[in-house]
């Protein structure tokens, strides 16, 4: 036998379980009081933000606020400007600063193809490279010497020092000279697919002037060459 679900009604006949009209009007009014109280914390709230906006201090604040924010926002789109006009500025030099030490600050490197400290929008490292591989020394070195006679050698390190002294002079072989004249004819060929990003050829090398020389260089018969390593080319 199954278990008979019967449904029970609130007996209203029942004191305790009814409910009196006097409990259901002070319930109304209850809930009316707190509505007009809290309407009336709400004016008050309203008021007072809008007296606080509208005192001078307030208004003084805020001004100054609005002028910082326009001039931080100035400021940023001048910053913008500056750097965009050197990121498209023609770059008309490559200089290294006064020293070694300036120049590695300004993130210039010693070129050998150069003989100089030059930024990278003016080098062509692959190329130089290609070119310490060129020489007849050990691994297709060259050689470098501290006097007319090449009897005292010095390293591509202490030839990059040099930049310190800028009376110092370094000598190398004819032959160091030809290949120089040959690869910055090829530096110069090869700028057309740095121009895009900037590239340059140093202006000392980079004229009819300096063909010339190496023409002559080439043509004509020599114990050697010497340098002055620059740090503005």
């Amino acid at each position: 036998m199954g278990f008979e679900y019967e449904r029970i009604d609130t007996n209203t006949s029942d004191p305790d379980l009814s409910t009196s009209n006097d409990t259901l009007e002070q319930e109304t009014l209850l809930q009316s009081g707190n509505k007009e109280q809290s309407k009336a914390d709400q004016n008050i709230f309203i008021r007072g933000a809008k007296r606080l906006v509208s005192s001078p201090r307030t208004r003084i604040a805020r001004d100054i606020f609005i002028c910082l924010l326009a001039l931080w926002g100035f400021i940023s789109i001048a910053h913008i400007i500056v750097l965009a006009a050197r990121r498209n500025a023609p770059r008309k030099h490559c200089y290294c600063g006064n020293s070694t030490a300036e120049a590695i600050f300004l993130g210039c490197k010693f070129d050998s193809l150069a003989a100089a400290w030059l930024p990278p929008y003016c080098r062509d490292d692959e190329l130089t490279a290609e070119f310490e591989r060129s020489g007849p020394g050990p691994n297709g070195s060259w050689d470098y010497f501290a006097d007319d006679y090449h009897k005292i050698p010095m390293t591509l390190e202490e030839v990059a020092a040099l930049g310190d002294n800028q009376s110092a002079k370094v000598m190398m072989t004819r032959g160091w000279h030809v290949v120089h004249c040959l690869f910055y004819w090829r530096k110069q060929f090869r700028l057309r697919f740095r121009e895009a990003q900037g590239g340059i050829v140093e202006p000392s090398f980079d004229s009819e002037t300096h063909i010339n020389h190496c023409i002559s260089v080439i043509l004509e018969d020599s114990w050697g060459t010497e340098a002055r390593i620059a740090l503005d080319s």
